[in-house]
């Protein structure tokens, strides 16, 4: 028995499949394909789609492009027929795609490749052919001069000779004007002729080529360009040969390759396929089913439905529950599950992807199928009798490992015999014992089905108020034909509809009306599953939507404490780095006055630091604490004399400009800090004392104080400034510290120390 397997249009899937395709190999091959029962066979092909969906998911399409088919181009060369330019052209493209192709399997090496890669690796490419190909031939498909010495030199010659032919031309044209109807030249069988008023075609010594339509004008070859003319010919003929001579020579060089280049075409042809169809599966969300021992399909939706608008179910064959009976009502769905159980299986022998989630398909030894009218002329059979020998032929040739897919069994003749008929036959498939799967409106049928158990009952389901089928296929659940219903929609008398409505209660069994009360309530149950099925994926979806909100949150909080972070970091290591820095340069100073310097300005840097702290545009008031612009003076206000401030820096009065002065919100806390001695240590104080205005008894106690202070910091040194004025201040502070325990060093300031205006002390240090 033969078996296309049209019945599930397993054709016109195989041809959306192929318009994947890149070349017509691949096409006609996927068009050629048919169910193999081969398990070696058919494992081997579904792991390599498996692969090859992998690979085509992660990184896109094989790179194809520009691939052909050059079958008859290497046949050509194998029987020593000249290739022509455009043949040899692709048979060039052939090389670059076998090392595009490569390159890109080899470099998907984070995925599970074997099978590809084992059909890749048996491509040669030989791109030494392709490149002595494009040496000779450009892009435009023209040879070129540097194809060999004699067609460049040849090239040359041709290019003089028609320069001497356009010169005399023009010469003769001169000279001849009042005999021409025309001063150009034009070209008559390949060769340029002038154009010569009939009145005087006898007057002139050349060959005539010919007249124009009008009459008045000979095409006329001069004598002056016979032999230029001819001497352009021949070297036209040479150039010619010497084409063909490239073009030999070239087909000589793909003989060599031929073998190789058509064992590529197939294994191209195979990776062409697979690749098709990983795209289809790609596009279609579809998988790869797996070969098992039940007949299993999740999500399943028929691939020529609308995959935006097809109802996907689920179908499960058993050897538990090994055949499938459906009912419900017409235009329902049935035929279309039974058509969709037959075309997976196919598909799958076929190597190709499933339109579905999950896929599990046992390995038949056949599949057979009776779906649908099919009345013979030639055998002059009717419906009922086409279908009763395809039966017949089923029910003969049927094993327990085969596959059946029936659509009504006998439907198309007497009722009750018909009912007896399908369950025969059904009785017969349940004895044989393969899997089946079968559509029917026989309610005898329906209540068939309940009784065995290894029968999984089943219906399409039907929308009773909207008098519309859904398309969804429920399990545990026969369906109604709910023909009276359909009637009533499709206009139908009420009159009529009532009657009919009689009959059947008259004739329903009471096991019949259970069946209906029972699937009735079933039908309910599942109506209010699904409502709750539906709410839980929707508070499912709104759960996602705020956990990802949560996350992005959380993220974007993370990101904007470790960049302000990072950012404190850098500015604390920046400073310190400088403050570190300057210590240095204090500590391996080697004069006083440079120590000063370098004091000085890491107290500048510190007023500034505080400057750039400072309110702008404040109302100075007494008792702000201020900073002294541009210099390290920090103190209180004292008091206000109109657009100046008298400012105490400790203990020192200065009268200084309202301009000069910066207001500090923070006035500095002077740490205590536990010694040896329980002496109260200042926090920090500059290393100068400007004395300048102090009388002599006025200065000597804060100078104590002030190196009191400095040597319990540890100060090594410290500039007094006491001016030049009459001298008696700086005489009085030398006088009083001359026999001072503390002072290692007494002397006048340098240049850039205030001279003879400071003394600078240095302490001495403790052992």
């Amino acid at each position: 028995m033969v078996n296309d397997f049209h019945e599930f249009q397993l054709e016109e899937v195989k041809q959306a499949v192929s318009d994947y395709c890149s070349f017509s190999l691949g096409k006609e091959y996927i068009l050629s394909l048919t169910p193999s029962y081969n398990s070696l066979y058919l494992e081997r092909e579904l792991e390599r789609l498996r692969e090859m969906i992998a690979l085509v998911v992660r990184y896109g399409s094989l790179p194809l492009g520009g691939i052909k088919n050059i079958t008859r181009q290497l046949n050509d060369a194998l029987r020593d027929s000249t290739l022509e330019i455009a043949d040899l052209l692709d048979i060039a493209q052939h090389a670059y795609v076998c090392q595009n192709v490569t390159s890109f399997i080899e470099k998907s090496n984070d995925i599970k490749l074997e099978e590809i890669r084992e059909l890749s690796g048996t491509l040669k490419a030989y791109p030494e052919l392709s490149a002595e190909i494009h040496r000779c031939i450009n892009e435009n498909g023209e040879i070129n001069d540097s194809a060999s010495a004699k067609l460049k030199s040849l090239r040359k010659e041709l290019k003089n000779c028609e320069s001497s032919i356009q010169k005399t031309a023009a010469d003769y044209v001169r000279t001849h004007a009042s005999k021409l109807t025309d001063t150009i030249t034009t070209s008559r069988n390949d060769r340029v002729v002038v154009l010569v008023k009939t009145s005087e075609k006898n007057t002139i010594q050349g060959f005539v080529h010919g007249e124009s339509n009008s009459g008045q004008t000979v095409y006329m070859e001069p004598e002056c360009l016979l032999l230029l003319n001819n001497q352009r010919q021949s070297i036209l003929y040479q150039i010619e040969e010497e084409i063909r001579r490239i073009l030999s020579e070239l087909t000589r060089r793909v003989k060599r390759y031929a073998d190789d280049y058509l064992r590529n075409l197939e294994t191209l042809k195979l990776l062409d396929s697979f690749n098709a169809r990983a795209l289809w599966a790609k596009d279609y969300d579809g998988t790869v089913a797996r070969i098992g021992e039940n007949l299993i399909l999740k999500g399943a939706r028929h691939p020529l439905l609308d995959q935006k608008t097809v109802v996907a179910n689920n179908y499960h064959i058993t050897h538990e529950k090994h055949m499938l009976l459906i009912s419900g009502p017409n235009t329902g769905g049935k035929t279309v599950s039974l058509k969709l159980i037959g075309l997976f299986t196919v598909l799958t022998y076929c190597g190709m992807a499933l339109s579905c989630e999950e896929a599990e398909i046992p390995l038949f030894d056949q599949i057979y199928a009776d779906i649908g009218d099919e009345q013979s002329i030639l055998q002059n059979l009717s419906t009922f009798s086409s279908h009763m020998n395809r039966l017949a032929e089923i029910c003969n040739r049927v094993t327990k490992r085969s596959l059946v897919v029936l659509d009504e069994p006998g439907n198309g003749t007497d009722p009750n015999e018909g009912e007896c008929l399908a369950m025969a036959i059904l009785d017969h498939l349940r004895a044989v014992g393969c899997f089946s799967a079968v559509t029917t409106h026989f309610s005898k049928l329906k209540t068939y089905g309940k009784r065995y158990p290894e029968i999984q009952v089943a219906s399409v389901e039907f929308n009773q108020e909207e008098l519309k089928p859904t398309y969804r296929y429920v399990e545990g659940v026969s369906g109604q034909s709910n023909a009276l219903e359909i009637a009533r929609r499709l206009g139908l008398s009420e009159s009529i509809l009532e009657r009919a409505k009689q009959l059947k209660v008259s004739y329903r069994t009471r096991e019949d009306a259970l069946l209906e009360q029972l699937e009735a309530s079933l039908a309910e149950s599942r109506r209010h599953e699904d409502l709750l099925k539906e709410r839980e994926k929707e508070l499912s979806s709104k759960q996602k939507e705020l956990e990802k909100e949560l996350n992005t949150y959380q993220r974007q909080k993370d990101k904007l404490l470790d960049a302000a972070k990072a950012e404190a970091d850098e500015y604390v290591e920046q400073a310190q780095k400088e403050a570190d820095h300057l210590l240095k340069m204090l500590r391996e100073s080697q004069t006083v006055h440079e120590a000063i310097k370098i004091k000085h300005d890491l107290d500048l840097k510190t007023s500034k630091e505080e400057e750039e702290e400072a309110e702008e545009d404040h109302e100075f008031a007494v008792g702000d604490y201020v900073s002294v612009k541009n210099s390290s003076q920090r103190g209180t206000i004292e008091s206000l004399q109109k657009n100046k401030a008298v400012v105490n820096v400790n203990g020192l009065k200065m009268s200084v400009p309202l301009t000069n002065l910066s207001y500090l919100k923070e006035k500095p806390v002077v740490k205590k800090v536990k010694s040896r001695v329980s002496v109260n240590k200042p926090g920090s104080m500059p290393l100068e004392l400007n004395l300048i205005g102090y009388r002599v008894d006025e200065a000597l106690p804060i100078l104590d104080k002030y190196i009191d202070d400095a040597i319990l910091l540890k100060a090594p040194f410290l500039r007094v400034i006491h001016g030049f004025g009459t001298g008696a201040l700086r005489k009085g502070i030398w006088t009083h510290l001359k026999n001072s325990p503390y002072i290692a060093e007494m002397r006048l300031g340098g240049e850039s120390e205030g001279g003879s205006g400071a003394t600078i002390l240095t302490f001495k240090k403790k052992a």
